[in-house]
This record gives structure tokens, C-alpha cells and sequence, in this order.
């Protein structure tokens, strides 16, 4: 007996079988090109390369660390030139200790349903309203800045220019979003309005969520961005969130 299992364990392979059919995201990718030597650093979703990889974006990867410069478009000279193709993302070494941080605006676009309406969770006293949804986003970008690797001072504030605005602002990304509504009763409908939930408390709540998310997601700080849904384009410190404004937690 003790013969025979030998024989099947020297029958059995030492690597576990390939693994086949997995699906991909997308066919579609867009390359890192360092435009120092025009060598590949790595790749991307092409939907969600300018959303990932914004203007002045600091990163690090197993060939460096590296500083986003921009997006090949039909002028960018590596394009004319064949050497990198329109929509790549366009990089160069980064020495320095600084961290990046986008400011964007955030529009958003239901794809299901014109009126969103969330199933109600309670978590302690006050009622929350969550869904997943497909919804299409533009993430318009206003400036990088750059802080400080321990106590997250603010060093630069790179305002992003007109054009490039323009340009990211126009592009679109469709992909799956967890919508967190924190007020979602109308205020004449609530009793106690002293616990709505405001856009300064909303922007430091937002703040710990990306904090948070890669303690608990793999790679959640590349693959997972969050943002807050808000329906005027300038709403002040106080303003309170509606029943249609809240958190978003989208795949990149």
C-alpha cells in the first residue's frame, strides 16, 4: 500500500494546472512610458487611465518611483513620431519625498435609474441609504497638490491649466460605484435636523475613508477612488448634504 502511494505521489505534478478562463476588464490599455528613455513602466484600463493617473501624480512601482507628465494626443511628438500611441500616459523619474493629492470635481451620471433611490441601513441612531450602482463619472481636474510623506504639509499647489482641464473634465469613465447617502429623509420630513450631516463634515469623513480603504482592500488606494456627489458646482463649508448628495466609492 505504502509502495503504490509513492507512485501516485511521483505521478502527481509538482505546479498546481494554469489558470484559464479569466475574464479581463478590458481589452483596451493604455502604457506608462517614461519619456526619458521611452521605456515601458506599466499599463492601465485606457477608461480609467486619465482618472488613475492624473496630471502631476507621484507613484511608485517595482522600476521607480515616477511623477505623471501628461496624456499622448494627437500633438504630443512621441505620437507624431509613432513611438507611444494616443492616450498613453506619458512619465518621468521622481526624486523627491513629496506625496500627490488631486482636487477634482466630481460629476456623476446614473446609468440605471434617473432618481436614485438606496436601501435603508442603520447604523446607531441615523438612517443611511446605500446602493451599488453603474453610473458614468468626469472627474475634472483642478490642481495636484504635493505634501509632505509624514505630516502631510502642503509644499506646492499645481494649478492644472485651462486646456488640460477642459480635456479631463471631458473624460468619461463607466464603472460600478457604492453610493452611500447620509440624509436621505428630506429635512421637512425630519424631526431632529441638528444631526444632518454637512459638506465640512463630509469633506473629513471622505478624508478617513481613503485613509482607511487600504487597510482593509488591496490596492484600494490604485483601484478604488473616493469622492462626494454634490449637486451645486460651489456649495459652502455648511451647506447641508440633500437627499441626493453623499459619498461614492467607485472602481477604477
Amino acid at each position: 500500500r505504502k509502495d503504490r502511494k509513492d507512485r501516485k505521489d511521483r505521478k502527481r505534478p509538482l505546479l498546481r494546472p494554469r489558470v484559464s478562463q479569466v475574464e479581463s476588464a478590458s481589452a483596451e490599455v493604455s502604457v506608462l512610458f517614461d519619456r526619458t528613455n521611452l521605456t515601458r513602466v506599466g499599463q492601465v484600463d485606457a477608461g480609467s487611465a486619465g482618472h488613475a493617473y492624473y496630471p502631476g501624480r507621484i507613484f511608485d512601482n517595482a522600476m521607480g518611483r515616477f511623477l505623471v507628465v501628461s496624456r499622448a494626443t494627437g500633438a504630443t511628438r512621441e505620437v507624431a513620431e509613432g513611438v507611444v500611441a494616443r492616450g498613453d500616459i506619458i512619465v518621468e523619474p521622481f526624486l523627491g519625498d513629496e506625496i500627490s493629492s488631486p482636487r477634482c470635481r466630481l460629476r456623476l451620471r446614473l446609468l440605471d435609474e434617473a432618481v436614485f433611490q438606496g436601501d435603508p441601513v442603520l447604523i446607531g441612531r441615523r438612517p443611511l441609504a446605500v446602493a451599488r450602482r453603474r453610473i458614468q463619472m468626469a472627474n475634472e481636474h483642478i490642481a495636484t497638490f504635493r505634501l509632505g510623506p509624514e505630516f502631510h504639509e502642503i509644499r506646492q499647489r499645481i494649478m492644472t491649466e485651462a486646456p488640460a482641464r477642459a480635456a479631463t473634465a471631458g473624460d468619461t469613465l463607466t464603472t460600478e460605484a457604492l453610493l452611500i447617502i447620509p440624509n436621505p429623509t428630506p429635512p421637512e420630513e425630519e424631526a431632529d435636523n441638528g444631526y444632518r450631516l454637512k459638506l465640512g463634515q463630509a469633506r473629513l469623513v471622505a478624508a478617513v475613508m481613503r485613509a482607511v480603504l487600504p487597510s482593509m482592500v488591496r490596492n484600494a488606494d490604485r483601484s478604488i477612488a473616493v469622492g462626494l456627489n454634490l449637486e451645486g458646482e460651489s456649495p459652502d463649508f455648511g451647506h447641508v448634504l440633500s437627499p441626493n448628495e453623499g459619498f461614492v466609492l467607485y472602481d477604477l
